[in-house]
């Protein structure tokens, strides 16, 4: 086991070659500064670091339980395939780190911010997010199962294939992110969440949590958004040629603009909804529950709109 002593002394000598497999717990780290190092099979545990600075660190297969970091940044860090279980962040910077294949179980991250960030083909297991920000960072295939990330903000981000089940995204802002073939589902709470400008095309938003979000302005092309909730939903101008919206409820939804070839909208409740300037040629409406709807200068051409049910 390595004293804290000994550790700081070993991340401050440059290009030494620090022995794998050690161990560092139950200490405190405040106001230290570590630079390019590589740590292998590092095991971290009960330790707290506050106001440290890391930049060019690498933690190869490393593994961090019941640690605490406050008010640390990191800078050009490498993470590889390491496993962090019960750990917090507060306050912490991440520009341009690499987190890709790792494993969060029951982590709390406050205040975060990640910039430039490479976490794809990342596991968060029953993680709490609290008002983090996601800029210019790539989360290719990772997943989130069961993670609270009430007002989220990803910018300019990279997602294609990333899953998000029974996770908490109240109020989440994703704007101009590629989410291809991206998964939100098991009542995924969307609620009053602003997608806009993103790619989701063959998205699935599967029985989702959807009330009164807006998706205006996304490329919904063979998204899947049967049995979703999208009650007073905004979704002006979206692409969604080829969707499925099969028994989802969009009552007081608005598709104002939006290219709508091809759907399908079987068995959905529509009573209410704005499909004004809406490209609907060949939609299919079979069994919809349709009630005050507004097809204003809407093509209708070959819409199948036979055995509708009046709500």
């Amino acid at each position: 086991m390595v004293t804290p002593e000994d550790f700081i002394i070993l991340l401050n000598q440059p290009e030494s070659e620090i022995d794998a497999d050690q161990e560092l717990q139950g200490c405190m780290l405040s106001e230290q500064s570590f630079n390019q190092q590589q740590l292998n099979q590092w095991r971290f545990a009960e330790v707290r670091f506050e106001q440290c600075h890391f930049k060019q660190i690498v933690f190869n297969q490393s593994a961090f339980e019941h640690c605490q970091f406050q008010d640390c940044r990191f800078e050009q860090c490498q993470f590889i395939d390491s496993n962090w279980q019960n750990c917090g962040f507060g306050q912490i910077s991440w520009q341009t780190c690499s987190l890709n294949n790792n494993e969060f179980n029951e982590c709390q991250w406050l205040h975060q911010s990640f910039e430039d960030c490479e976490l794809n083909q990342s596991n968060f297991n029953h993680n709490d997010f609290q008002q983090c920000r996601w800029q210019l960072s790539q989360l290719s295939e990772s997943s989130f199962f069961q993670c609270k990330m009430p007002r989220a903000h990803l910018q300019q981000i990279k997602a294609e294939k990333a899953s998000w089940v029974e996770c908490d995204l109240f109020e989440c802002q994703i704007q101009q992110s590629n989410l291809d073939n991206a998964r939100f589902l098991a009542k995924c709470q969307l609620e009053k969440a602003h997608i806009t400008h993103c790619q989701l095309n063959s998205a699935s938003f599967a029985e989702a949590n959807l009330k009164e979000a807006d998706l205006s302005e996304c490329d919904l092309t063979f998204a899947n958004m049967s049995q979703a909730d999208l009650n007073a939903a905004k979704l002006h101008r979206i692409s969604a040629e080829r969707s499925i919206w099969t028994k989802s409820n969009l009552n007081r939804a608005d598709l104002y603009g939006s290219q709508l070839v091809s759907t399908l909208w079987i068995a959905a409740c529509l009573t209410g909804t704005d499909f004004s300037y809406s490209n609907m040629y060949a939609a299919d409406f079979y069994q919809a529950i349709m009630g005050d709807n507004f097809f204003f200068r809407a093509n209708l051409e070959q819409t199948i709109l036979e055995d509708w049910q009046p709500s």
